[in-house]
């Protein structure tokens, strides 16, 4: 059914690298033992979350198993990763998953039993075999540790009742584990998640699924605004460089200009007056005094019209 494996001991000597890398470097840069310890934690944190974007494709296709090892996983980094918002969406995400697999696993498990007589009812053991048929020990154990890891976190956020929830649900997948690994018994009995489980379940999906949505919608805004941002400080910086390169050039044909001014006029008050038209047709036209602009500056000083 959920074919995509997560090998956890590639996953933990990868971990343990990235881990012992960033201690070095803490250590190189001459921090404290705490500050080390601190490093090796955010790292680890950070491998992790860069772990799950690379296999986020494959996160549909995980076994349970693997999925309930991922949210573990992001349950025991707690504060250690510094991009909570990061931390959260993916434990919502994976909380998400792990719920729509518990109740697409009992709503076959139940089957139209729990349409028939929704409460309290009791399903043969030849209907659980049809309906887990196509579930194996290693698919119903997976479900087991979901069922465990939520019941922890429930416990770990203070909500008791979410807690006794998840672990009564535990306690059906373990009787089913057993009931699938050995042969079968005419009188063994099996219990059935009544329909207020099942209700609860679909309860807590969807509102695990419209907080996704809203993550998704305020994680777009985010990059949207990052965005514009980010073309906003383009525009300034390319408005700087333009600015930067005019002055340069501005200060380029003025030491030209000089250079030229100085040659063609002996006269201070001429240079002077040259100068001021130099400005005047660097800002205006961009360029520096040409030679035939110094002829045509000189005749009109020789004429006596420069100095109006």
């Amino acid at each position: 059914m959920y074919v995509y494996e997560f090998d956890e001991e590639d996953y933990e000597v990868d971990a343990n690298a990235a881990v012992l890398a960033a201690e070095n470097l803490a250590e190189l840069s001459g921090c404290s033992k705490a500050e080390i310890k601190k490093a090796g934690k955010t790292a680890r944190g950070k491998h992790l979350l860069t772990f799950l974007e690379q296999i986020k494709q494959y996160l549909g296709e995980m076994n349970n198993q693997g999925i309930a090892k991922l949210l573990l996983l992001l349950i025991e980094q707690g504060l250690a990763i510094e991009d909570e918002e990061q931390l959260q969406a993916w434990l919502n995400f994976l909380e998400h998953l792990a719920t729509q697999r518990l109740a697409e696993y009992f709503a076959i498990r139940n089957g139209q039993k729990l349409i028939d007589k929704p409460l309290d009812i009791r399903l043969t053991p030849e209907e659980l075999v049809t309906n887990l048929k196509n579930y194996s020990p290693k698919d119903i154990k997976g479900l087991g540790g979901i069922a465990a890891v939520l019941s922890f976190w429930a416990e770990s956020c203070g909500s008791f009742k979410d807690s006794r929830f998840w672990s009564n649900l535990q306690k059906i997948i373990d009787k089913d584990i057993v009931f699938r690994e050995q042969s079968f018994v005419d009188d063994l009995s099996v219990d059935i998640a009544n329909a207020e489980d099942i209700q609860e379940l679909n309860r807590k999906q969807k509102e695990n699924e419209q907080f996704s949505k809203q993550q998704e919608e305020a994680q777009k805004q985010r990059q949207q605004e990052q965005a514009q941002e980010q073309e906003r400080q383009r525009q300034l910086q390319n408005q700087k460089d333009k600015e930067n390169k005019r002055l340069q050039q501005m200060e380029l044909i003025r030491k030209k200009n000089k250079e030229r001014i100085n040659q063609a006029f002996s006269n201070r008050k001429n240079r002077k007056v040259v100068t001021k038209i130099a400005e005047k047709v660097a800002e205006k036209k961009g360029r520096e005094l040409s030679e035939e602009d110094i002829k045509k500056i000189k005749i009109k000083i020789i004429s006596g019209r420069g100095s109006r």
